[in-house]
């Protein structure tokens, strides 16, 4: 979020802390201008915000109302703007927000190249697989689907986003994806209770072994009389408590159900019966 949608009380705390530790002072002046300057951004004043911006480069806060600038931008500010900003303030939270921004507007594109540019790894699964897809569709096939950069997404007990799915296509189909890493992330999968992955897993299996999968599942999540025990038992415990009153069976539940039926029908009935 910027400053733009922060309190006034936040942005002065803000401004007092940077001030601070960059061991600067802050002249009345260059908070009032800043205070202008977002406030012509916010009304679309750009005549006024254009003067205030040449006078606020060495203000603190400056990164905040360029980024503002960027962001309120229709188009989200030019590849120009964007790519200033980044080289200006690297390695800051506000950089990592454009950036991230910047690679979705590359790939929404097919703009591969200069996706593969700009990135920067992050936490991000999605922003990887793009990455990595760049690499693929810029000629660096045999860099993208390198053991070292796809283990690392494949061998998760849980889904991946759905940018990654072309990218594990086509590490099977260079033979990379075998069966033996399918086999292991379904093992994944199942340890984490994900047997719908795990059933999805299965279509990169080669036909022979599908029927291994599906007996092995049918194993894993059989319902049996035991398992059908378990659950009664503790359906009948979490009923107990939430009522206040013991039930050791389904028909004592049962039975105390029709009486609070029986009891709210009378009840019913006695109102409707009132006089008006």
């Amino acid at each position: 979020m910027s400053c733009l949608a922060d309190p006034p009380r936040t942005r002065a705390l803000v401004a007092a802390a940077l001030i601070l530790s960059l061991g600067q002072s802050a002249p009345a002046s260059g908070i009032q201008d800043y205070l202008r300057a977002e406030q012509a951004l916010k009304s679309g004043d750009r005549e006024t915000f254009a003067a205030l911006d040449l006078t606020l480069q060495d203000y603190p806060l400056y990164p905040y109302l360029r980024f503002a600038d960027l962001t309120r931008q229709r188009d989200g500010g030019s590849d120009a703007a964007i790519e200033s900003f980044l080289n200006d303030y690297p390695e800051t939270p506000l950089a990592e927000r454009l950036r991230a921004t910047y690679l979705k507007r590359f790939a929404a594109a097919g703009r591969w190249a200069d996706y593969a540019r700009v990135y920067r790894p992050d936490e991000s699964a999605e922003r990887r697989c793009l990455y990595l897809r760049a690499l693929l569709q810029t000629g660096r096939g045999a860099e993208a689907l390198a053991p070292a950069n796809l283990d690392p997404l494949w061998q998760v007990p849980r889904s991946q986003p759905g940018a990654c799915d072309p990218l594990f296509d086509a590490w099977a189909a260079a033979g990379g994806l075998d069966t033996t890493r399918i086999w292991a992330r379904i093992r994944l999968a199942l340890a984490a209770g994900e047997t719908g992955l795990a059933r999805h897993l299965g279509e990169r299996l080669p036909e022979s072994e599908r029927p291994w999968l599906e007996r092995w599942l049918d194993k894993q999540i059989q319902f049996d009389a035991a398992w059908e025990t378990k659950v009664v038992e503790r359906i009948l415990h979490n009923m107990s408590l939430l009522l206040d009153r013991s039930f050791a069976s389904v028909q004592e539940l049962n039975r105390y159900r029709k009486e609070v039926s029986v009891r709210l029908a009378q009840a019913s009935a006695g109102v409707q019966a009132q006089p008006t």
